[in-house]
């Protein structure tokens, strides 16, 4: 039933939306939640395939879920300066989804939460976040351009091997080690900082990096291992 819905706007009695309740409305176009919500539940709005357009609340802290996998028209989602958790493949299959700016509030990413995302261009990791989940985290999102990472991170995996649009990548003042195959085959990147934090380069970490013409590696490098920048510049 229900499934001609177009639009919702939700009160402000709710605290917490449960889990699947607009699953499938694929007819759904906007969503305006109430400003007292702070939980959307597990798969809330999945395959919600017209989604457009959702406004999300200031007091917003969890995200569980699944709960915008595979909503196919969303382009653009401002987060809350409130929000907590993003548990796994919140974003999943959000095709047209062009931006991510994750707010400084954010302590926890599950797994693959922005894969297939393939129209994903730019992504910007707010400040709370200390690790980012080594199992696929940008899977298939092989438009992304921009990259910047916050200044907790100390470890760079290889969450963006094999991203040929890849141009351009600001790492934080933190970051000790990049890690085997980071940027390997970024066939597109040009400019990336190098911290003065930085120890370790790994192994193939630059290789196929074919566009990159100029890199500056500061003195705290001491180790950079077999074929960190074979076939590049």
């Amino acid at each position: 039933g229900c499934n001609n819905l177009k639009k919702v706007v939700i009160g402000n009695g709710l605290t917490d939306l449960t889990g699947s309740i607009f699953q499938g409305k694929t007819n759904l176009t906007e969503v305006i939640l109430g400003e007292n919500i702070t939980t959307i539940g597990s798969f809330c709005f999945n395959g919600c395939t017209g989604l457009e357009k959702i406004v999300l609340p200031k007091k917003l802290r969890n995200i569980e879920g699944g709960v915008f996998y595979e909503c196919d028209n969303l382009r653009t989602i401002e987060m809350p300066d409130s929000l907590r958790i993003l548990k796994d493949q919140v974003f999943q299959g959000c095709e047209n989804l062009r931006s991510i700016t994750l707010p400084d509030s954010l302590e926890s990413i599950g797994n693959q939460v922005f894969r297939d995302c393939k129209a994903l261009e730019s992504f910007i990791l707010g400040d709370g976040i200390e690790e980012i989940s080594t199992y696929d985290p940008f899977y298939e999102c092989n438009n992304l351009r921009y990259v910047k990472l916050n200044d907790k991170l100390t470890y760079i995996s290889n969450w963006f091997s094999n991203k040929s649009n890849l141009e351009t990548v600001v790492l934080g003042n933190q970051v000790t080690t990049i890690g085997n195959s980071a940027f390997a085959n970024c066939k597109s990147l040009q400019t990336i900082n190098m911290p003065e934090t930085l120890t370790t380069i790994g192994n193939s970490a630059f290789s196929g990096c074919s566009k990159l013409a100029s890199i500056y590696i500061p003195e705290s490098v001491n180790k950079i291992e077999n074929y960190a920048f074979s076939n590049s510049g």
